[in-house]
């Protein structure tokens, strides 16, 4: 367990396996709740709640239930409901517990032939994870060592009752026919093959590991101080093979899912052969790259919305989901400026500049064009713009307002899009 770990919370489904997790945590004497997911894609569910809230009682260890609502346009019920699965316990964790689940031999084998069946790469060849961060706490698989078989020994040996779960058995989802018309012959011929298959997920974990900080020295001289936006120029000169990897550990270190091999390599090489004034996007589900000048940028995979005009008041002045803006209290025109995004004829000029459209101001400015439609414009009473948010003030508004050295933008971070907060790319590699 990791060392900061005060108190397990069993993820308790009421099957035969976590009930022996839940056992073994109520006997050792730790701390520890237990968490049960409501699926709602069976009939039996409400009686299961049931079930694990008696055990639970019985016990006197505290039960969280939570319900969640699978969706098969998400790719499908089983990986919708894995996802908000975890997301809601990963929600419900503390900094200082962790949630232990039931994952056992059986499980591993089963996922590395699956993963295989499928086509994964190497990376998915490390198999079910032992421990990794949830939420404000952990994910810890302690049962990785011991098969099917001995949890059930365990089971029967103290008596213990679970409900039955018959998609397990039922031979429709993949994992089951594997489980039941697969593996039994397999293990008649290579009765170690859950051992066999253990070694190998912990061998590629190791040259995970060894890739991942190779692949992490080198995306630090493909980036502006290490992180940030990647530079095109600079990925392109890397071998062909090194270049998806390249990326898609820039995604992992943002914590964001990567598009499938054949669309990142299709959608690679259009962001990479590009000319430096187009802005081709790569989009799937859960993100999006685009490319802006010799930049390449990790957005969300859905834009924030391009805000309605706010009063300028003294304080923050929230500009919608993008950011705030504080509003000096010395600065003029308290309720009567306002804060509006860009307009189609929009004009203005810098200090000591001629004055020129809104957009070509924006593109020497080197603002994506992402910001360019939601970046926000400072505009006086009578229609002047007095500045553009994050880039300062025109020539009108320093005639007007001075100095304003109060004026302050603060970006909205975004965990699905890291580098949306930029508002300026970095200058040309």
């Amino acid at each position: 367990m990791p060392a900061d770990c005060e108190r397990w919370v069993v993820a308790y489904s009421g099957g035969p396996d976590s009930s022996a997790l839940l056992h073994l945590a109520y006997q050792s004497g730790q701390s520890t709740r237990a968490v049960h997911v409501h699926h709602g894609l069976m009939s039996q569910a409400d009686d299961w709640v049931t079930h694990c809230q008696g055990v639970c009682r019985n016990w006197g260890i505290e039960l969280t239930v939570f319900t969640i609502q699978p969706q098969a346009a998400e790719g499908g019920l089983e990986a919708s409901a894995r996802e908000r699965r975890y997301e809601v316990l990963g929600a419900d964790l503390a900094a200082h517990e962790c949630l232990i689940t039931a994952h056992h031999a059986d499980d591993q084998a089963e996922t590395l032939l699956l993963r295989l069946l499928r086509g994964t790469g190497v990376s998915g060849l490390g198999g079910i994870q032992r421990q990794r961060r949830l939420g404000e706490g952990w994910l810890v698989r302690p049962l990785l060592n011991y098969s099917r078989a001995e949890l059930q020994a365990y089971h029967h040996a103290h008596g213990l009752s679970s409900v039955h779960d018959p998609s397990n058995t039922s031979g429709i989802a993949a994992r089951s026919y594997l489980r039941e018309q697969v593996l039994p012959p397999i293990a008649e011929r290579w009765p170690h093959y859950r051992q066999s298959l253990s070694t190998l997920s912990r061998l590629a974990r190791d040259h995970n590991t060894v890739m991942q900080e190779l692949l992490d020295e080198r995306l630090k001289t493909l980036t502006p101080g290490g992180h940030g936006p990647l530079s095109v120029k600079r990925l392109a000169a890397q071998s062909q093979p090194l270049q998806p990897a390249l990326v898609r550990r820039w995604l992992d270190q943002a914590a964001l899912l990567p598009p499938n091999a054949k669309r990142l390599e299709n959608g690679l090489r259009s962001l990479l052969t590009a000319n430096a004034d187009r802005h081709p996007q790569l989009h799937w589900p859960s993100g999006c790259l685009a490319r802006h000048g010799e930049w390449l940028f990790r957005l969300p995979a859905h834009w924030p919305a391009i805000p309605e005009p706010q009063v300028l008041s003294a304080g923050d002045v929230d500009w919608g989901d993008l950011g705030t803006l504080r509003w000096p209290e010395e600065a003029p025109g308290h309720g009567a400026w306002r804060l509006r995004a860009p307009r189609p004829g929009d004009r203005m000029s810098w200090p000591g500049r001629q004055r020129r459209a809104l957009k070509e101001i924006l593109r020497e400015a080197r603002v994506p064009p992402w910001w360019r439609a939601r970046i926000g414009v400072i505009e006086a009473p009578d229609g002047v713009i007095m500045g553009l948010v994050g880039l300062g003030l025109s020539a009108a508004g320093r005639a007007r307002a001075g100095d304003l050295k109060g004026l302050e933008w603060r970006p909205t971070p975004r965990a699905d899009g890291p580098d949306w907060v930029l508002w300026q790319a970095p200058d040309n590699d």
